[in-house]
């Protein structure tokens, strides 16, 4: 109201309304670029808010295909407690940038991977042995036996020797694969198969050993040498077992 007056008032001193209706032609126009200010800016809210929304849905599909991608669909239960599963793939795209090597050639890759885990399973072997040495050393020398110690008879002396000869033998092989990758650079697949091979198969012997020396109470369950014998079981099988670790240093062996 107070505008009114004061443009009436303008008018009247200019002695005619053309300045009043500039001045009512500039509000309009005022008025209607600020509705499309507004408008371009519900516009743009409303824009951004359906992008926002693609892309949380984008991003949720993502997160699902690794959801999906890392769904154990079935767990493996074996005689030890080795954590096995089976893990589900369901529509998994991974970007070009991701994938390691030439497309086809995924097989290839993945056994060129098993010359490192072979040598890391003969580890895993290797310290079940030295465990099992230990446990019996210890029954040895404290189970009493005809008046003696189990210890003292040739028979467990002559068992100890070849366990801890098997234990130092499958070292040197398991500590030569590994050097020659890590610190060589060099390819193991024979060296590998010869330390996965020999370090399971002389744990899987050392052990039962030891077994033995508890008598009874080496089966019982819970006992550390039961644990043991049923952990190296499956050692000798993974990465390949004995059988195909033999052909492999067999065609190394025939390549030179």
């Amino acid at each position: 109201m107070t505008m009114h007056n004061h443009r009436g008032e303008f008018g009247r001193k200019n002695g005619n309304g053309a300045e009043e209706r500039e001045l009512d032609k500039l509000a309009v126009d005022l008025k209607a670029a600020t509705d499309e200010v507004k408008r371009f800016a519900e516009k743009s809210e409303t824009e951004m808010k359906k992008l926002g929304e693609a892309s949380a849905d984008t991003k949720k599909s993502a997160d699902d295909a690794l959801i999906k991608m890392n769904e154990i669909s079935e767990r493996i239960e074996l005689i030890a407690p080795h954590p096995l599963a089976t893990i589900t793939f369901d529509n998994c795209r991974i970007p070009a940038s991701q994938r390691l090597g030439d497309a086809g050639q995924g097989f290839k890759l993945a056994m060129m991977t098993l010359d490192i885990f072979r040598a890391s399973v003969a580890a895993a072997a290797l310290g079940f042995a030295r465990r099992a040495l230990d446990e019996g050393l210890n029954r040895a020398r404290s189970r009493p036996m005809f008046g003696q110690t189990l210890a003292d008879l040739q028979l467990t002396q002559a068992a100890l020797g070849d366990m801890d000869t098997a234990i130092d033998a499958s070292a040197l092989l398991t500590y030569r694969a590994a050097w020659q990758r890590d610190v060589q650079g060099t390819r193991t697949t024979r060296e590998a198969a010869m330390a996965k091979m020999t370090a399971t198969e002389s744990a899987q012997t050392v052990i039962d050993r030891a077994l033995q020396m508890f008598g009874g109470q080496g089966v019982v369950s819970g006992v550390a040498v039961e644990k043991l014998y049923r952990e190296i079981r499956a050692l000798r099988i993974y990465e390949g077992a004995t059988e195909v670790q033999k052909l492999i240093i067999a065609r190394e062996l025939l390549k030179t």
